[in-house]
C-alpha cells in the first residue's frame, strides 16, 4: 500500500519531472529555432541593406559621372564661347577700324570739297574781275562808237 503510494508519487514526481525537463528542452529547440530563423532573417536585411547602399552608392557615381561630365561640357563651351568672343571682338575691330577709315575719307573729301570750292570762288571773284574790266572796256568801246556815230550824223547835218 505504502510502497505503491511512493511508487505512484515517485512516478508522478519524475513524470512531472520529465515534463518538466521536456518543456525546458522544447523552450530550448523553440529558441535555437527562433535563432536560427532570426539568423536567416538579418541575413536578408544584411542582403537587402547591402543592395540599397550599393544601389545608392551607384546613384551617387552616376550623379557624379553626370555632373562631371557637366562641368566638363560648361568648360568645353566657355572656351567655345572665349573663341566667339575673340573673334566677334575681331569683327568688331575690323568694324570700326573700317568705320574709321570710312570716316576719315569721308572728311578728307569734306575737306578737298572745301578747299576746292575756296579755289573756285577765288577763282571766280579773278574771273568776275577780269569779266567787269571786258564789260566797262566794252561800255567804253560802245558809248565812243556812238558818240562818233552822233558826231557823224551832227557833221553831216551842218555840212
Amino acid at each position: 500500500g505504502v510502497n505503491e503510494e511512493l511508487r505512484r508519487l515517485v512516478a508522478m514526481n519524475v513524470d512531472s519531472e520529465l515534463r518538466q525537463k521536456q518543456g525546458d528542452e522544447d523552450k530550448v529547440l523553440t529558441a535555437i529555432a527562433f535563432a536560427e530563423k532570426l539568423d536567416r532573417v538579418n541575413e536578408e536585411l544584411r542582403c537587402i541593406v547591402a543592395m540599397s547602399v550599393d544601389s545608392k552608392l551607384a546613384d551617387i557615381q552616376k550623379q557624379k559621372h553626370d555632373d562631371e561630365d557637366k562641368a566638363s561640357a560648361a568648360r568645353a563651351f566657355d572656351v567655345k564661347l572665349d573663341h566667339v568672343n575673340e573673334e566677334l571682338r575681331c569683327q568688331v575691330a575690323m568694324n570700326v577700324d573700317s568705320k574709321l577709315a570710312l570716316t576719315q575719307r569721308q572728311q578728307q573729301n569734306d575737306e578737298d570739297k572745301a578747299t576746292a570750292a575756296m579755289a573756285f570762288d577765288v577763282k571766280l571773284e579773278g574771273v568776275n574781275e577780269e569779266s567787269r574790266c571786258q564789260v566797262a572796256l566794252n561800255v567804253d568801246s560802245k558809248l565812243a562808237d556812238i558818240q562818233r556815230q552822233q558826231q557823224h550824223d551832227e557833221d553831216k547835218a551842218s555840212a
